[in-house]
């Protein structure tokens, strides 16, 4: 069975975790994940050319049609500020969360930006608009402190090198599930506010005909 390595660590100083995987799926669900996969856009960040490489290929491999690569977390950055700008120069249209990447699977340890930076600069977003993007951290650092601090940071999942390519695999389509499951009820609210700031218009148009019928007949009579 495949293992992915950090080619920088020792097998010795890593522990690995593994998730039992359902060998069994509802055919509804498996459809609803691949439907998922196609549309999604994951963003890879490692500093290692061959971690990136496999990982990627693992992602395009099971079903992924859109995977960035990144070496650093300012890349992650300056890839979120410019299409945040793209958002801001179209005046006439609203942010919408379908132009951010529907996952980060990113390293913990990495020049210029390591993964906790970027992940407290993504979850601290001001307008909020990056803050519900799927994060997963990658690291040889295996200790229980460290993945503290990656759930404090607001991390998702924390997966420690070598790790099973379909343990992360399993990961990121919970993610990503979870994810489409906001979204429709973000939508669900919104339609609901709409509707809710629409009724009291249609009151006041109904007691403005009221009045209208009170003066004609006021009229008829006088």
């Amino acid at each position: 069975m495949m293992m992915i390595h950090d080619n920088n660590s020792k097998s010795n100083d890593t522990t690995t975790e593994t998730t039992t995987t359902p060998t069994t799926t509802t055919t509804t669900t498996r459809r609803r994940i691949d439907s998922i996969k196609e549309d999604a856009w994951i963003v890879l960040v490692d500093d290692e050319e061959s971690i990136r490489s496999a990982v990627s290929q693992l992602f395009l491999m099971n079903g992924y049609k859109h995977v960035t690569t990144c070496q650093n977390g300012q890349e992650v950055l300056d890839l979120l500020l410019e299409l945040q700008q793209q958002d801001q120069d179209q005046q006439d249209q609203q942010p919408v969360d379908d132009d951010l990447p529907d996952c980060i699977v990113c390293d913990v340890r990495m020049p210029i930006m390591d993964g906790l930076q970027l992940l407290q600069r993504i979850r601290q977003n001001k307008d909020d608009q990056w803050a519900p993007i799927p994060f997963v951290l990658l690291t040889a650092k295996g200790l229980v402190s460290d993945r503290i601090q990656g759930y404090d940071c607001g991390a998702d999942a924390y997966l420690s090198k070598p790790f099973q390519p379909t343990e992360l695999l399993a990961i990121v389509e919970n993610l990503l599930l979870r994810n489409q499951r906001w979204k429709q009820q973000q939508q669900q609210q919104q339609q609901q506010q709409q509707q809710q700031q629409q009724q009291p218009t249609q009151q006041e148009c109904h007691n403005n005909n009221d009045n209208n019928d009170d003066i004609r007949q006021y009229t008829r009579f006088t």
